[in-house]
């Protein structure tokens, strides 16, 4: 939390990421507007820049490269590491230590049920293909201890086929809800994201739809792909929509109507919602299917505030250090939307100048 406003300035000012002026953003299980978004809302801004700084200081990106072994000496610190590729092997020799920054493990169907069995093979993922969590293993066999390994986040708002994150999800903050097959709303959409992920799983189906207006779609080019691509349902009333998504006219229009009083009067008796935007009283209307899909794995190895990897008994494992979703317990139980980019920049940072302060010893 302290580090986190000079990480987001050094991302700023170092690497040239440019977050979008004055919008602070509110996600889900805040009770303030205090996200900063990236131009393009996605993690595209960010990588490119990344890549763009490694390139600049010659840093090579190896892919394709698998870490199988973190090599220790005789005194017990981690001085490199055993890798492969293409059956080839080779050994990484690390000056002032290894730094662990693979992500988590919501790629690794099986790895997530061991540890959290109610997060089954309904769920899909978004995650990249690479968090498969292996590397939490080679970590516990150089002494590492992994700590909340079943708190496993998922997300609401994802592709019910593919699993794919779905960028409409950031409607829910800008004044969008989600309904049933029943046309009933059944969550505050502005909960954390595991509290309606669950409440979507409990719906028949297993599943929500997004509902939107016109005012919406205006206002995002993101909101509007959704329908250009075929995505999104349309309709110019609420009993026509409804109709199309084979819910009951008359129970969809109340909700509806129901909802926009709640905004009218900035007060949502049903479900407690504390961010209402405007009312979706501008024809066409709009729903666009949803599910939820793993998205975030708090629990991985155990660190300390230098962002060195500890023990069972809170042992320092010397030269090894790790940062963002590979480790444990900075987020305890759930994430808060937004600070999974705050953990990686200031572990990061962290683990990568106590490293250099060794060499420099």
């Amino acid at each position: 939390t302290r580090n986190a406003l000079a990480g987001a300035e050094w991302c700023r000012d170092y690497l040239g990421i440019r977050f979008e002026p004055d919008n602070l953003f509110f996600f889900g299980g805040h009770s303030r507007k205090r996200a900063l978004i990236p131009v393009g809302h996605t993690g595209t801004e960010f990588i490119t820049k990344f890549l763009a700084k490694a390139d600049e200081l010659g840093i090579p990106v190896i892919t394709n490269m698998k870490a199988e072994e973190l090599l220790k000496d005789k005194a017990g610190r981690v001085v490199g590491v055993k890798a492969t590729i293409n059956g080839t092997e080779y050994t990484f020799n690390a000056k002032g230590g290894v730094v662990l920054a693979t992500g988590g493990l919501g790629a690794n169907p099986a790895m997530v049920k061991k540890y959290n069995p109610k997060i089954d093979e309904r769920f899909k993922t978004t995650d990249a293909p690479g968090t498969t969590g292996e590397v939490l293993y080679m970590a516990q066999r150089a002494g590492a201890e992994l700590v909340n390994m079943q708190y496993i986040q998922t997300y609401p708002i994802c592709d019910p086929i593919s699993g794919v994150i779905e960028l409409i999800a950031d409607a829910r903050f800008d004044g969008a809800i989600m309904l049933n097959q029943e046309g009933k709303r059944f969550v505050n959409e502005l909960e954390t994201r595991d509290n309606v992920s669950a409440a979507e799983l409990a719906q028949e189906g297993g599943y929500a739809y997004t509902i939107l207006d016109q005012k919406m779609m205006d206002a995002s080019s993101t909101y509007n792909g959704y329908f250009t691509k075929g995505y999104a349902v349309q309709a110019d009333s609420y009993e026509a929509l409804a109709e199309k998504l084979g819910i009951d006219p008359a129970t969809f229009a109340a909700t509806m109507e129901t909802w926009n009083k709640a905004v009218a009067d900035q007060k949502d008796d049903a479900f407690g919602r504390l961010s209402f935007a405007s009312a979706l009283d501008t024809a066409p209307y709009y729903a666009i299917k949803v599910s939820p899909g793993i998205h975030h794995t708090m629990g991985g190895v155990k660190i300390n505030t230098n962002a060195e990897v500890l023990t069972a008994e809170d042992q320092v494992i010397p030269g090894l250090y790790a940062a963002g979703e590979v480790t444990g317990g900075v987020h305890g139980a759930n994430r808060l939307g937004g600070n999974a980019v705050a953990d990686i920049v200031v572990f990061g940072r962290i683990a990568a100048q106590n490293a250099a302060a060794y060499i420099a010893k």
